[in-house]
């Protein structure tokens, strides 16, 4: 389920062009060999290879640079670990981070250093051994709502025994598996992104936001979300975009899954998050 989370997220990253949603995306967390850098790789062969990940260990501005240089497309920060030695500077580097992203724009700086603010609107995939709000309180810090609505930790653990593998082929381990997945995906990459595009382009702006919206209420419909409760609402919006542009890219003959695969994939991710991600604690 985390893999086909990754993998619609990075597809909605090309959708933040038709769709009013902030930045932000998901934090995928747990031990080493759970799977995590897995799912980051398939949603980076939407784009290219392993050199389209990034790290969290950046300055604040090479961050805006990366921001805005994806505009309208995803990215992938690996390993929050090594943002920083000290664990109270590091969260606070991450949660100023978090907020730069969500934000769509960089800081104003001079006129010889920069003459435009850099803007961007994109999806965010992270990874890393420690949930966000693991990591806010370990530098000492509470995690404010908004922070948790524009990146949403989702645990890699599925809970059957293989990482974040549901089922895995009879003659596979977990580990074999995701190395395989792993290998095809620095083999075969940079395809279905460009091609998603072309798809998109030949439609007007209005039709492709008619069918994002339609898919992403589907989602929230399915999931009976408190349209009265913000933070949950806003939670479960960024899972509903990811599900839409997913089913939209289906559409498209893009990715070879039905809606209703789809559908059960974002559902579970959503569920774990709310629960064991300690997002909405209090409503559970």
């Amino acid at each position: 389920p985390q893999i086909m989370l990754s993998l619609c997220s990075s597809i909605a990253g090309f959708c933040t062009f038709y769709i009013n949603i902030e930045s932000g995306g998901f934090h995928i967390y747990g031990d080493s060999s759970k799977g995590k850098s897995t799912a980051v790789m398939v949603a980076a062969s939407v784009y290219g290879g392993s050199e389209y990940v990034s790290d969290w260990n950046t300055t604040e501005a090479a961050f805006e640079e990366l921001a805005e240089s994806r505009n309208h497309s995803l990215v992938l920060l690996d390993e929050l670990v090594m943002i920083d030695t000290s664990a109270k500077d590091s969260a606070q580097k991450r949660q100023k981070l978090v907020y730069a992203l969500a934000s769509g724009h960089g800081k104003a700086r001079s006129g010889s250093y920069q003459s435009n603010k850099a803007e961007w609107r994109l999806t965010v995939v992270s990874n890393g051994e420690s949930a966000m709000e693991q990591h806010a309180l370990e530098g000492g810090q509470n995690r404010k709502n908004g922070e948790k609505a524009r990146l949403v930790d989702v645990p890699a653990d599925s809970g059957y025994g293989m990482g974040l593998f549901r089922t895995i082929p009879d003659d596979l381990s977990p580990s074999t598996y995701a190395e395989s997945i792993i290998e095809a995906c620095g083999l075969y990459h940079g395809i279905a992104g460009p091609l998603f595009v072309k798809k998109l382009l030949r439609k007007d702006k209005s039709v492709v936001t008619a069918l994002l919206e339609e898919r992403m209420q589907r989602f929230l419909n399915a999931m009976k979300v408190d349209g009265n409760n913000g933070l949950e609402k806003r939670i479960a919006k960024r899972f509903a975009f990811s599900f839409a542009a997913g089913s939209l890219a289906a559409k498209f003959k893009i990715f070879p899954f039905g809606d209703d695969v789809i559908m059960e994939a974002i559902a579970f991710c959503y569920m774990k998050a709310v629960s064991d991600g300690s997002v909405l604690k209090d409503f559970f």
